[in-house]
This record gives structure tokens, C-alpha cells and sequence, in this order.
């Protein structure tokens, strides 16, 4: 799967994702970010398809705990698909390029919400598709989707790919 590194970004992705899914409505409540998608974005490159799959699941049904609406496993669905599509997809990016998050980023949240409109019709909870709603919630929302996934994870991601100097050590030992 990952190097001990990798496993430990990863992790600390999926709590910096669920933190931020539990703060943003308190300090942002008309952001409507998709939390999890740089998280989801990483496993597809760095996980097998199953686990990858897995954790799109256990993400959909944290989202669908807080979700507002009664349709419980829309997001889990949503998620899974579209993890499942972007899987398949994952080599139209380099994945050694520090932008392939944010921009993957975008495109999850792109299909995710496509989807999302989709199921939630298909599941009764009506939604009119106008064009505000095209505009704001397809098209400017995943591109803030890719800020937040270069904001919050991308620094995270080149720390992680730096390569430790060979020169000096930090801590110089007594001879």
C-alpha cells in the first residue's frame, strides 16, 4: 500500500477532513465543502481499489450522520461511485505532481455533486436544478473544494515528499 509515512498522511487526512466537517458549519454555514474528497482523491492513488472503496464507504456514512436530510446513505453511495469512477480515472494525472490533489480534488467534487443532485431526486428530496444552482454548487464549489485541498493538504503532502538534506544532521553528536 504506503510507506510509514504515506499511512500516517493519510490518516491524519481523514482527521483533518472530519474536523473540518464538524467545524465548518459553526464558523462557515453556507460553506458547503465535500470534506472528505482530497482524502478519497489520495487513497485512489495511493490505495488498493477495495480500500479505497472502504474508506469512500465509511466517509459517506460519517456525512450521512450530520447530513440535514432524511435519506440516510445518499453520501455513502455518492461517495462509493464516485470513488469507484475516479479509480479508474486516476491516470489522467501524474500522481508525483503536487497539483494533482487540488485538481482532482475539483473533479471529485464535480461528479460527487452531479451525483449527489442525481440520487437525491431519486431518492425524493426534490431538487429544482436552476441555473444559480448549476453555477454555485457544480461549478464554483468544486473549484473552493480544490482550494481547500491545496490549502490544508498540499503543504501537508510536499513536507511528506521533501527530501531530507545529507549535509548537516540536526543534532550534532559529541566525539
Amino acid at each position: 500500500m504506503a510507506v510509514n509515512g504515506e499511512k500516517n498522511y493519510i490518516v491524519h487526512m481523514s482527521i483533518i477532513g472530519f474536523i473540518a466537517l464538524l467545524i465548518s458549519p459553526a464558523l462557515f454555514p453556507s460553506l458547503r465543502l465535500t470534506f472528505f474528497a482530497p482524502f478519497l482523491v489520495y487513497m485512489c492513488y495511493k490505495a488498493p481499489k477495495v480500500s479505497a472503496l472502504w474508506a469512500a464507504v465509511i466517509c459517506g456514512i460519517v456525512v450521512d450522520i450530520f447530513a440535514a436530510h432524511t435519506a440516510f446513505g445518499v453520501h455513502a453511495l455518492n461517495y462509493t461511485i464516485t470513488t469507484w469512477f475516479l479509480y479508474k480515472k486516476r491516470n489522467l494525472f501524474a500522481k508525483e505532481s503536487i497539483l494533482m490533489l487540488p485538481i482532482m480534488t475539483a473533479v471529485f467534487s464535480l461528479c460527487s455533486t452531479t451525483l449527489q443532485a442525481f440520487l437525491l431526486n431519486v431518492f425524493g428530496e426534490g431538487l429544482a436544478i436552476t441555473l444559480h444552482l448549476i453555477l454555485a454548487d457544480f461549478f464554483v464549489m468544486s473549484i473552493y473544494d480544490g482550494i481547500y485541498a491545496f490549502a490544508l493538504f498540499v503543504p501537508m503532502l510536499a513536507y511528506l515528499r521533501r527530501k531530507p538534506s545529507s549535509k548537516t544532521p540536526f543534532v550534532r553528536r559529541p566525539q
